[in-house]
């Protein structure tokens, strides 16, 4: 006999979301395990709040100052389910058991938070979509350190665009208010140093890409870094540069036979990658005109 997945509530951070939330919010309405949508409106000035109402699921809650890590707690606060599904605006699941599958590893005790695979929209630059397809694999994965303590980033890969987490853990380990960005990096660090696991579920996917200029591309690099220095206090320019030279690696041979007409927009983007790294490790404090500290 088969059981209906547990009814789930679904946290996202808005802030003129009106291009998203047509499509995203009848997506989430008509899944039967999405019992409430809490949206925290960073004082949006296009159409995003009288788009909300119409949806009888949804409790939206204004905010004057936002915060990655904690708005997210006080979404998670709001939620009346013991499982809680974070998500960004911009995140749209994709026509797969994306909820069913994103929840399932929960039902261990032992795990404590779950994300998503993300594909690219089929508009998405060649770069951006063979990064997604490197960062989010075909195959799943579980991240656990038997309550050890973590040094290093690859070891709390994880992702709030599309994630599930077990309410009374978060309550009991909440995420950092502090950090510019990285709150699900620290989430998945301080979880696992208390025994917990992590689990990379690449079947529940969402669709999540972006475009970027090259000036878009350093503000979230920039931050990534901040936030990396601040998770991990022992993260220097030379950790950077490994994590860097080994994507860079993969990714350059993989353009230079499969595509080699994008080198150019590689190379330049690389660029800008290194030259985000080397400010963030030089910034005793982040610049708020750089920092794109934005939902």
């Amino acid at each position: 006999m088969s059981y209906p997945s547990p009814s789930v509530s679904v946290v996202i951070p808005i802030r003129n979301a009106e291009s998203y939330l047509p499509a995203l919010l009848p997506r989430l309405c008509a899944l039967a395990q999405v019992e409430e949508m809490i949206l925290w409106d960073s004082m949006s000035s296009d159409r995003s709040v009288e788009i909300a109402e119409t949806f009888e699921k949804v409790l939206l809650i204004p905010i004057k100052h936002f915060s990655h890590g904690g708005t997210r707690n006080r979404g998670i606060q709001e939620a009346q389910n013991e499982r809680a599904v974070l998500m960004t605006q911009d995140a749209l699941p994709a026509d797969t058991p994306w909820p069913e599958k994103l929840i399932s590893p929960l039902k261990e005790t032992q795990v404590a938070y779950s994300f998503s695979r993300q594909i690219p929209h089929p508009n998405t630059g060649p770069v951006e979509a063979y990064f997604l397809k490197n960062r989010f694999p075909e195959s799943s994965k579980r991240y656990e350190n038997q309550g050890q303590a973590l040094h290093q980033p690859g070891a709390v890969f994880c992702s709030n665009v599309s994630s599930a987490l077990q309410r009374e853990i978060a309550l009991s380990h909440p995420f950092d208010p502090t950090l510019i960005m990285g709150e699900d990096q620290q989430f998945s660090r301080d979880v696992q140093q208390a025994g917990f696991a992590v689990v990379y579920t690449a079947d529940s996917v969402v669709v999540h890409s972006h475009n970027f200029s090259l000036w878009q591309t350093f503000q979230p690099y920039f931050d990534s870094v901040i936030a990396f220095t601040q998770i991990f206090q022992s993260h220097g320019v030379s950790d950077s540069a490994k994590l860097g030279i080994k994507l860079l690696k993969d990714e350059f041979h993989y353009h230079r036979k499969h595509q080699p007409k994008v080198l150019f927009r590689f190379m330049a983007q690389q660029f800008v990658k290194v030259l985000a790294t080397l400010s963030a490790h030089a910034a005793k404090i982040p610049p708020s005109k750089l920092c794109g500290n934005a939902v």
